[in-house]
């Protein structure tokens, strides 16, 4: 409206010119919230005072556009001129009000009117799920969230935070780098500011107003989470593909523990089986051999002629060969069952070695040898150890020393090896046995394995010297089962050195009390002859004529029984100082007939001494004939001198005592 007035004339002349209202010129100023809340479909005029939060020309797309932000919300605001406001100014709008872009409301400015200065505003910090609940629709917010993703344009970038809820974004001028590779790494935890720009209800995005919007948290960790989730998942399907290996592993193990079970109970059957054809072998070889060699002793005790008596000689050393070549397998199958134990009892070193020599002396007489002894002043006088088999070992060192020298001597020597071996105990010592002949020798290419099973050094058909191949392996694992080793020292045409060493303990008073003497010659005990009636428990018809021979022959009286039922019987009705019970015969063996007499006589208070007598010769038959019973025990062949200190010792008067009843 405008007046004017007219001065031609003397009269005043009012015109009014009535121009139409600017949009919203003239509307109530409402607040944000409430002009959204109305929703409208179609443009209207619209009135607002709010603060400034994106300024005008911060927008590269749109630079005279801003944002306006009041107590209960925002607006964004369009104008297509640059308006001199700055951030925190508070002005007050007026314009066009719509719906763009779907949900954010946008005011297309008519006029804008400054109402003051003020603060830089403050982003809020809010949670992603209030952004995304649509409360903060058009304002100026912050959030902490992890950067799950990243999109870089030629004019602007996109991050993606919290898995994709949310997406901020930032426009720059063409050809200016991208920060977010730098600033938002992959994984980081950021802080980004920005106006919340809602798309659709369960859609938003943070527009921000520059690159200090975006700060920088925390770098990733090594792994991402999508890493992470990758390791768990390669894991899960490692752990089940271990887990299906190990089911069918187990089932593998299932069958083969089966099938080794089976083969366990096979072997164990043929082990069995081998254990008793070896126990039936040696019974049925050292049955004849006992009656052979005990006749031919009985024989060579009676009126020979010089033709006689070298015959009967020669077929006695043949049947004391067989018998070695018989304990020599005895002792390899035992050996290899790993079913050899020590006997450990006191001896002397050197009266065993002289025994020993003594033992062969006849053999290297016939050749013309001569064997010289040697002991060390260091070798203990008595000590504790297995007299038998380091015996055995000498014996069959020596007697192979006697077999491969034609000419010149066998020497045997004892010494200490070791004292204190191993730095350990005071009473522990290494003896080292020698046995060196002026022999054939040994080629250097063979003497490794000398000491092999079945070995020997000439295996033609034209050897000279005869053996099973079974002595040197056999000493060579008695001398590991004593502590010790074996070597030898060879050269051909120069003779052979053999060496072992054997750990034993020094004879003190304790080793004394634990174990007992072990005599160094067998023989008759003199002075302690006297009748005794014996009972002989024997089915062999041969057997039973030589022993009757043999115990007759030693001033003794002796009844036969053919079996243990038959031995019962006269048990009970007469008595006996001594019993030979044979183990294996018809109708009752020796083992239960012993059982059977120990329940009678506890009855009765009584205790007849019982000697075993057995064809056996395996690990095991001693401890199940004295566990029936039995006071002592023999192997056949049975020795004159065996047999006759036996008897002595069962006999004597300490030995008949009655045992107190039950």
């Amino acid at each position: 409206m405008a007046c004017l007035r007219l001065q031609t004339c003397p009269v005043w002349l009012l015109i009014l010119v009535v121009l139409p209202a600017r949009a919203g010129e003239f509307e109530p100023i409402q607040s944000v919230r409430a002009w959204i809340a109305a929703n409208p479909a179609q443009k209207r005029g619209c009135r607002v005072r709010g603060v400034v939060t994106i300024r005008p020309g911060s927008l590269v797309s749109s630079p005279g556009d801003f944002y306006l932000q009041d107590h209960s919300g925002g607006i964004s605001i369009t104008s297509h001129s640059q308006l001199s406001v700055g951030l925190g100014d508070e002005v007050e709008l007026t314009g066009d009000a719509y719906l763009a872009r779907g949900m954010e409301p946008e005011i297309e400015l008519v006029r804008a009117t400054r109402a003051g200065g003020g603060p830089r505003p403050v982003p809020k910090l809010v949670p992603v799920k209030d952004i995304l609940s649509g409360v903060y629709g058009g304002q100026l917010v912050s959030v902490r969230a992890i950067v799950s993703g990243r999109r870089v344009g030629e004019t602007r970038d996109d991050i993606l935070l919290d898995g994709g809820k949310l997406e901020a974004y930032l426009r720059r001028p063409m050809g200016q780098p991208s920060v977010f590779e730098r600033a938002a790494p992959l994984g980081s935890e950021v802080q980004v500011a920005g106006i919340v720009i809602p798309l659709d209800p369960d859609h938003y995005r943070l527009r921000m107003r520059s690159a200090s919007d975006l700060t920088l948290l925390r770098l990733p960790s090594r792994f991402s989470t999508w890493q992470v989730i990758s390791a768990f998942g390669a894991l899960a399907g490692i752990a089940g593909a271990v887990g299906l290996w190990i089911v069918a592993l187990r089932r593998a193990v299932a069958a083969q523990t089966a099938e080794i079970r089976a083969l366990l109970v096979k072997a164990h059957a043929s082990s069995r089986l081998k254990s008793e054809f070896l126990a039936n072998m040696s019974h049925e070889i050292r049955t004849p051999l006992n009656g052979i060699l005990g006749m031919q002793a009985l024989a060579l005790a009676t009126a020979l002629d010089a033709e006689q008596r070298e015959f009967l000689g020669y077929a006695q050393r043949s049947a004391e060969l067989l018998l070695s070549v018989l304990n020599d397998i005895l002792d390899f199958s035992k050996i290899e069952a790993n079913r050899i134990d020590l006997i450990l009892k006191r001896f002397s070193p050197a009266e065993l070695l002289r025994h020993c020599a003594g033992s062969l002396a006849a053999c290297a007489s016939e050749k013309g040898l001569a064997i010289r002894i040697d002991v060390d002043a260091a070798v203990p006088e008595s000590v504790v150890g297995d007299p038998g088999r380091v015996r055995q070992v000498l014996l069959n060192l020596i007697g192979n020393a006697i077999k491969f020298t034609e000419t010149g001597q066998v020497s045997l020597a004892a010494a200490v090896d070791s004292e204190q071996p191993d730095g350990g105990r005071e009473d522990l010592v290494d003896l080292r046995f020698s046995v060196v002949d002026t022999g054939i020798g040994i080629p250097g290419e063979q003497q490794a394995s000398v000491f092999e099973a079945f070995h020997q050094l000439d295996g033609s058909s034209t050897r000279r010297h005869g053996g099973t191949g079974l002595g040197l392996a056999i000493s060579a694992r008695l001398a590991e089962l004593m502590g010790g080793r074996i070597w030898l020292e060879s050269a051909p045409g120069k003779g052979s050195a053999f060496h072992f060493t054997v750990r034993v303990q020094r004879s003190t008073p304790e080793a004394r009390r634990q174990a007992p003497d072990q005599p160094l010659a067998r023989g008759a005990l003199s002075g302690r002859d006297r009748a005794v009636r014996v009972l002989l428990v024997e089915d062999n018809l041969v057997n039973q004529r030589l022993f009757v021979r043999l115990i007759e022959k030693l001033g003794h009286q002796v009844s036969v029984a053919a079996n243990g039922r038959q031995a019962l019987t006269m048990l009970a009705a007469g008595r006996f100082d001594v019993v030979l019970m044979d183990v294996q015969m018809p109708e009752m063996d020796g083992l239960e007939a012993t059982r059977e007499i120990r329940r009678l006589e506890r009855r009765i208070g009584v205790h007849t001494p019982i000697l075993g007598l057995t064809a056996h010769a395996m690990k095991g038959d001693k401890e199940r004939c004295l566990e029936a019973g039995m006071d002592s025990y023999l192997a056949k062949p049975v020795r004159v001198d065996e047999l006759t200190e036996a008897i002595a010792s069962l006999a004597a008067p300490s030995q008949c005592v009655s045992e107190p009843v039950n």
